[in-house]
């Protein structure tokens, strides 16, 4: 048949459907009587298939394979649980002698080249008994300390065997080896170290002999080293309360001096303050105090009193 129907003929009917069969019959002939339907039909009940709760069914579960009985029964690892646990498993954990020295056996190597015997039996111990060295210093250097070197137990104190000679220093300061160990343990940078003129050698080696021996003991160095290190930050806090007063100048002070060429030194040291070469500071200072001069007399009696002065004064006698 099509998606339209089609018409039908007239004038002819439909033919007249066959007669019902007849009702069935008992064994005297006459028609069987339906019985009476049902009053209450029974309703499925199914909570006596499925049983929820109290039901009194029972309900089979597939057993479980071999994989599900290992998820089921793994248990956790204790390192994962949380955090404690996992650094506790962490602690538990010794790495050993061999482990710490593998740690530092990158930077021993770094200093382990071609170098003489000066080198061999006091430079060697730059990586780690200068860091224990200068923590067991006088206490007023402590605060220092915690600065440039890390916390570390002392093991041994260097041999009292272990010194140099004025020419032995020099000559020790101008190798990289020796330079790069100082610096590690320090903080302070190698283009600093490398930068000291011999009379500044000179200068540092007579400062750390304090018991005029002729010679630097290593404790000796250590605590000059430190003292450098005090310097640096005396330093970049000369810097920063130069750079304050002169921020509250007015603007055409300000625009005054970052035309002139003491500006370009200015900003080269101001870069870096802490690693200045000294010659730098020195040419700095002599610059910062001219300009300063300069500054109306009510700044200049307000700078001359306050607490930054003595601190300005103390480093004018170093640099001058």
């Amino acid at each position: 048949m099509g998606i339209i129907p089609r018409r039908k003929k007239k004038g002819k009917l439909p033919p007249v459907p066959p007669p019902p069969p007849p009702p069935p019959m008992d064994q005297q002939g006459d028609p069987t009587i339906p019985p009476p339907p049902l009053q209450n039909p029974p309703s499925e009940d199914f909570d006596s298939l499925v049983p929820i709760g109290g039901g009194q069914g029972t309900v089979t579960t597939p057993e479980l394979g071999e994989y599900d009985h290992e998820w089921v029964n793994k248990k956790k690892d204790p390192a994962e649980e949380d955090l404690e646990s996992l650094w506790s498993a962490r602690k538990a954990a010794n790495i050993g002698s061999d482990g710490l020295d593998g740690m530092y056996g990158h930077i021993d190597r770094i200093a382990k080249g071609d170098r003489g015997s000066l080198i061999n039996r006091f430079s060697d111990r730059f990586g780690t008994e200068l860091d224990r060295e200068i923590i067991v210093m006088r206490k007023e250097q402590q605060q220092v300390v915690r600065d440039i070197a890390p916390k570390v137990e002392l093991i041994e104190k260097p041999k009292d065997t272990d010194h140099l000679t004025l020419e032995e220093f020099i000559h020790s300061m101008d190798e990289p080896a020796f330079i790069q160990k100082v610096s590690e343990a320090t903080g302070i940078s190698t283009e600093m170290l490398s930068s000291f003129e011999e009379d500044e050698l000179v200068d540092f080696f007579q400062t750390a002999d304090v018991d005029d021996s002729g010679t630097m003991e290593f404790d000796e160095f250590a605590a000059a080293i430190t003292m450098l290190k005090q310097a640096n930050d005396d330093f970049a806090r000369l810097f920063g309360i130069v750079d304050t007063l002169l921020g509250n100048q007015s603007s055409n002070f300000i625009e005054s001096f970052t035309q002139s060429d003491a500006y370009d030194l200015y900003k080269q040291v101001g870069t870096d303050p802490h690693h200045a070469s000294e010659s730098d500071r020195r040419e700095f200072f002599a610059l910062i105090n001219e300009v300063l001069g300069d500054l109306p007399t009510s700044e200049i009696e307000s700078f001359t009193q306050s607490e930054d002065f003595e601190h300005y004064k103390t480093m004018g006698e170093a640099l001058q």
